[in-house]
Order: C-alpha cells, then sequence, then structure tokens
C-alpha cells in the first residue's frame, strides 16, 4: 500500500501520459461509434457532419464540466495535486482542439478508405467473411469478440474503457 510520503513529483509525473490516454479516448471512441451508425450512401463528409452534431455538444459539455471539476479540486488541494489539475486540464483542452481538428481530418480519410475497399471488395466479388456471417441467437456472446476483431461490429466507449483501465491501474499501483 502506498503511503502519501511515498508520492513524490517524480512519480505523479509518470502517471500523467495514462491522463491523456485516458481522457482522449472516450470522445473519440463516441465520435467513430456515431460516424458508424450514420448511413453509408451519404457521403464521407455528411456522415462525419452528422455524427459530430450528434455527439459534439455532449462531448463539449464533458470537457467544460472536466475542466470545472479540475479548477474545483485544484483550488482546495495541495502542490502536487495542484499541478497534476494543471496539466490535466492542458491536456484536455488540446485533446479538444486536436479531436476537432486533426482527428476529423484522419477519420474523414479513413472512412473514405474503408468506402474504397469495399467498392473494390464488390467489384472484385470478394466480400468479407463479416459480410455473410449471421449471427445465431444462442451463439452470440461467444461471436462478439469475433465480430468486433473483424470490425464488423464497432468496439463500444465502455469496452475500450475497460481495456485502458485493465493496462494503466496496475502501473499506477506499482
Amino acid at each position: 500500500m502506498l503511503d502519501s510520503a511515498s508520492w513524490t513529483n517524480d512519480t505523479v509525473r509518470e502517471v500523467f501520459p495514462f491522463v491523456v490516454i485516458v481522457i482522449g479516448s472516450e470522445n473519440m471512441f463516441r465520435l467513430i461509434n456515431a460516424v458508424l451508425e450514420t448511413p453509408a450512401e451519404q457521403p464521407t463528409s455528411s456522415r462525419i457532419a452528422i455524427a459530430l452534431g450528434e455527439v459534439g455538444f455532449l462531448s463539449s459539455v464533458v470537457v467544460g464540466t472536466d475542466l470545472g471539476l479540475l479548477l474545483i479540486i485544484s483550488q482546495f488541494s495541495v502542490p502536487a495535486v495542484r499541478e497534476f489539475c494543471t496539466f490535466a486540464g492542458v491536456a484536455l483542452v488540446m485533446d479538444f482542439l486536436l479531436h476537432l481538428t486533426y482527428f476529423l481530418a484522419v477519420l474523414s480519410v479513413d472512412v473514405r478508405r474503408l468506402e474504397l475497399q469495399d467498392s473494390l471488395d464488390r467489384l472484385t466479388f470478394n466480400k468479407p467473411e463479416s459480410y455473410d456471417k449471421q449471427m445465431d441467437p444462442e451463439e452470440g456472446r461467444a461471436k462478439l469478440g469475433e465480430l468486433i476483431m473483424q470490425r464488423a461490429m464497432p468496439m463500444s466507449t465502455r469496452i475500450a474503457g475497460s481495456v485502458i483501465v485493465c493496462f494503466t491501474v496496475p502501473y499506477l499501483i506499482s
């Protein structure tokens, strides 16, 4: 068990990269899932605009709420926690700006790449196996992992968050 005396500034700074990963992944997965839920018949720019319209406000509210909580915590805490809150706040703002600019551009290119790949698959009659598979009700749970790995089913934010927590918690404890 760790006591407060064993936490130095260096120990706290080792956690900073994990904070950026956890903070940044939620909005990304939410936007990806919204893009995947839009009709594929629409142009890529329309799909991304519709998805951003659906989840953009929620992402803004989450970032604003997180910044408010970090501000309140930093006002009533020790200097090490204040430093952490400052870093997390700057990381939140930068991540949100990059989310609305760079990540949207990369997502747009990736969606166009997937559409081109689907068009090529239809032209060559080489459909991926995931298109032909239908989920049997009895085998639904067993096939879930297989469908996620084949990209036939989007990974939800809950699964992604659980994976991140599973990988970061043992590092934080040690």
